[in-house]
């Protein structure tokens, strides 16, 4: 038992920590975002968002670095839910434990290229800009469509199916209580909004339909994300602090 209690305090510790700095860093990129105002609202304007990026290249490389961190903290966590998951019953790593951390891997990558492309960009773009304006306003088409609307929407799937995963098969295995299952319409949503075209198409002539379902994702995106990855931080804390009473006095 002691040894057990070991081998499950510290990943527990490790994918704690690593949820609560998850945190701000998925809520700083959109947040710095925001910094845009009304008049450069619309990120398929390339015009504009040219613009934003010569006036506001320092909150762009900071929401670059904010993104970097992201990848960097879903790492350390899938790579701790994998050894957590493993070790409880039934025992050994089965391709479902392999199979949702991939999906986190997976998402850190495209995260990675996402947060590369809004830290490298400014510089260049706004130089392309000052030798054609043709040239910088392509050229923040291919970063916005690649990065923003390519990279982070594809990273956002693998995350919500990692989050999916975690929860279904940590509750199974009792590594978490069987109520963190209420937090399961969290990761469920994200991955629903792959539809968001077809959707916008269908409501096109329900604006009311389509502004709910919009209003839904951002709760979940700014409230959903970081609700679940503070909850199951303290699930995993309040374990790590339950397997350090199992362990002997030094």
């Amino acid at each position: 038992m002691p040894a057990g209690a070991e081998s499950v305090r510290g990943p527990s510790t490790v994918a704690a920590t690593a949820l609560l700095v998850l945190i701000p860093a998925w809520l700083a990129a959109p947040l710095l975002e925001l910094t845009r105002g009304d008049r450069f609202a619309d990120t398929d304007d390339p015009a504009a968002g040219l613009e934003f990026l010569e006036r506001s290249a320092g909150a762009v490389v900071l929401s670059g670095i904010a993104v970097l961190l992201a990848a960097a903290a879903l790492v350390v966590a899938a790579s701790a839910f994998e050894v957590l998951l493993a070790r409880q019953p039934p025992g050994a790593t089965t391709s479902g434990i392999r199979a949702v951390s991939a999906s986190a891997y997976i998402g850190a990558g495209l995260l990675v290229l996402a947060g590369a492309l809004r830290i490298s960009s400014p510089g260049p773009l706004t130089h392309l800009a000052d030798l054609n304006p043709e040239w910088g306003r392509t050229g923040y088409l291919v970063m916005h469509l690649v990065g923003t609307q390519g990279a982070t929407a594809g990273a956002r799937l693998a995350i919500a199916a990692w989050m999916l995963g975690v929860v279904i098969i940590a509750v199974r295995r009792r590594l978490l209580p069987a109520w963190v299952h209420v937090l399961a319409p969290v990761p469920i949503v994200l991955l629903l909004s792959i539809v968001g075209p077809l959707l916008s198409m269908a409501t096109a002539a329900e604006p009311v339909v389509g502004g709910a379902a919009w209003i839904v994702l951002m709760l979940v995106f700014f409230v959903g994300v970081p609700l679940w990855c503070a909850v199951l931080a303290v699930c995993l804390l309040v374990r790590a602090r339950g397997a350090r009473r199992r362990l002997p006095p030094d």
